[in-house]
């Protein structure tokens, strides 16, 4: 019960960071190159995307989800919390804590 708390929360909580980071990053893009030009390019996207995720999970339902242990849950939001969501490569690794630095 703690895995499966441990991981809904994490995969819950990434989609939240994820979802925040392509709206602020979609109203950059906006107030830089105007609405009328970008808004019919991230409608495009958004439909490309769900026929993609249609196509490779035919099968995927929605439900919703019951905490079975509290402390896997807070694990998991904290653990999500802390994941570095960053893709630009050429930087170092971040140091997790609790491990040995190994740079």
């Amino acid at each position: 019960m703690w895995d499966e708390s441990f991981l809904n929360a994490f995969a819950l909580r990434i989609g939240e960071r994820l979802r925040a980071a392509t709206e602020a990053a979609d109203r950059a893009a906006v107030e830089t190159a105007g609405p009328e030009r970008l808004l019919p390019v991230l409608a495009a996207r958004g439909e490309a995307v769900q026929e993609r995720l249609d196509t490779l999970f035919p099968g995927v339902t929605r439900h919703r989800l019951s905490v079975r242990d509290a402390e896997g849950w807070s694990s998991g939001t904290s653990a999500a919390d802390r994941a570095s969501l960053d893709v630009g490569g050429g930087g170092r690794p971040r140091q997790v804590p609790g491990r040995p630095d190994r740079r």
